[in-house]
């Protein structure tokens, strides 16, 4: 363990009046003497005695609230534990178009974060034969035990942070166990209760239910977003029970384009019937989130794909299935690797420390700093629990959940992510168990595919034939759903994207996860 010159200071005056003490008669230390040692000396693990500055590249979603993450309190406290200063440097508009523009002008910050599963341009392999970024390997063996342990949680952590040819290219937030879906089916408790009803399991129960909120003057019987997070895509939420996604999925190891299949048509059947009974919100494809927000507030909503339900007490349903008792094959999933990776670049010139410094956000005490904040500023641990102080509460109230959150703590970045770790408000402290897992778990998400890579050629190729495809099934999607198109032109339009080349694509994508799962 290293001490810093204060810490030493301190031991060698403890000692020495301990030694007076033995030869002054009646003298006396005070056993009770409070531990004068501040939490962030206790938990330093100072990587370097001489100043040293990384560069830091690294997108900032809320720059509302700080102009820069070295505003934030937990950066601030990491700074004082290391003795590692970061400068952080933040891109304007498109973080993505950004980071390809950084890589076209060759002019390297020391570190580069990415918010998907290894998204550098061209991928990470690339990445390092073009000399962007050093493979960590070696590196990793050497000085960071704990990241190397968080690798090795689950075979899905370990495939999830290494390239197909075996590099390891970056540091990532890691969920330190599975993470039950925080997302599905919500339905006001309220209109329910005045129906005598259970929350539905089957699609023939959701349609009863929506059809008798409709007869009760309820204005969105369910409301789907669509503008700005396609839940129908990404969670398969009401369209899994048709045993498809809206995007590739995994058919029992073979990957599959969802828009073609015959359960694809059975579910736009589903939806258009909906629609026209006027239990869909007739301005699904245009109405943003801000709306959506407002008209739940408002009450205007019966039942949604949400995180929160604003003021209205709701209950949760299963993700719908066609028949009692069937599990579902697609579900809100988190995967063990979170995305939110870190890479040294080949201009950093203290990649050592830089490795260090990233390992210790894997040590309980620094995973702990971005879970949860600094203690004693924005919680205090009470019988074990990380409870609110009031000035977080007040920030709370002042602010969003999100907003308050970017002040004390970043939680999307590199580090290991406890899942059941989080910062309560004393009004939480005696509330019932949270029964997310339980109810939209349900499902085994065995369809969803992992996040694979692609070489650059697949991705070019794939991107290419894509370009042409998606904006022709997007709006074939709309044209079915609101009737503007016939269902009776289904197996055209499926012939139209076959021609498209999506069989090409099918391959592509399929080599991708066969070299995946040999990983």
């Amino acid at each position: 363990m290293l001490f810093t010159k204060a810490v030493i200071k301190d031991i060698c005056i403890i000692v020495c009046i301990s030694i007076i003490a033995l030869f002054i008669p009646g003298c006396k230390l005070n056993e009770n003497k409070k531990d004068d040692i501040s939490k962030s000396e206790k938990n330093s693990i100072l990587i370097t005695k001489e100043p040293i500055t990384l560069t830091y590249w690294v997108n900032n979603p809320g720059s509302h609230i700080i102009k820069n993450f070295n505003e934030s309190a937990t950066y601030k406290e990491l700074e004082k534990r290391t003795g590692i200063k970061i400068d952080f440097i933040h891109p304007v508009g498109n973080w993505y178009e950004q980071l390809v523009l950084l890589f076209a002008s060759r002019n390297f910050p020391d570190i580069i974060e990415t918010e998907g599963i290894n998204s550098l341009p061209g991928g990470a392999d690339q990445a390092i034969e073009d000399n962007v970024i050093i493979r960590l390997n070696e590196l990793i063996d050497e000085y960071a035990p704990n990241y190397q342990k968080a690798r090795q949680l689950s075979d899905e952590s370990r495939k999830l942070t290494i390239t197909d040819k075996g590099n390891i290219y970056a540091f990532s937030k890691l969920n330190a166990k599975d993470e039950p879906a925080w997302a599905g089916p919500q339905i006001r408790k309220d209109l329910l209760d005045k129906l005598n009803m259970k929350p539905p399991e089957t699609m023939d129960e959701w349609y009863i239910m929506l059809k008798a909120f409709k007869s009760m003057g309820v204005e969105v019987p369910l409301a789907i977003q669509y503008q700005e997070w396609d839940i129908v895509r990404d969670f398969g939420v009401f369209i899994g029970a048709y045993g498809v996604n809206k995007t590739f999925f995994n058919d029992n190891g073979t990957v599959k384009y969802g828009p073609i299949e015959p359960g694809y048509k059975e579910f736009l059947k589903t939806f258009n019937k909906w629609y026209e009974e006027g239990l869909l919100d007739p301005y699904m494809f245009t109405r943003d989130s801000r709306s959506l927000y407002q008209m739940r507030v408002e009450g205007k909503i019966g039942a949604d794909v949400v995180i929160t339900f604003d003021n209205y007490e709701t209950v949760l349903a299963v993700y719908p299935t066609l028949n009692k008792g069937d599990v579902p094959k697609f579900r809100q999933k988190n995967w063990r690797n979170r995305g939110y990776e870190a890479s040294i670049t080949t201009a950093c010139k203290y990649p050592v420390q830089a490795v260090k410094w990233f390992d210790y956000h894997y040590t309980k005490e620094g995973a702990a700093l971005f879970d949860l904040g600094v203690e004693g500023l924005n919680y205090e641990m009470i019988n074990g629990e990380p409870i609110a102080t009031e000035l977080y509460v007040k920030e709370r109230e002042k602010l969003s959940m999100m907003d308050a959150l970017w002040k004390y703590r970043i939680n999307n970045a590199p580090y290991l992510k406890s899942v059941d770790l989080n910062v309560k408000l004393p009004s939480q402290v005696n509330s019932p168990p949270d029964n997310r897992a339980e109810i939209w778990n349900r499902g085994d998400a065995e369809g969803m595919l992992p996040p694979y890579t692609m070489s650059r050629e697949e991705d070019v190729a794939a991107s290419a034939i894509m370009s042409q495809i998606q904006p022709y099934v997007e709006d074939m999607y709309i044209k079915f759903i609101m009737g503007q198109a016939s269902l009776d032109q289904f197996d055209d339009y499926v012939q139209k994207v076959k021609q498209m080349g999506i069989d090409e694509v099918l391959k592509i994508h399929q080599t991708a996860y066969e070299r995946y799962k040999r990983r």
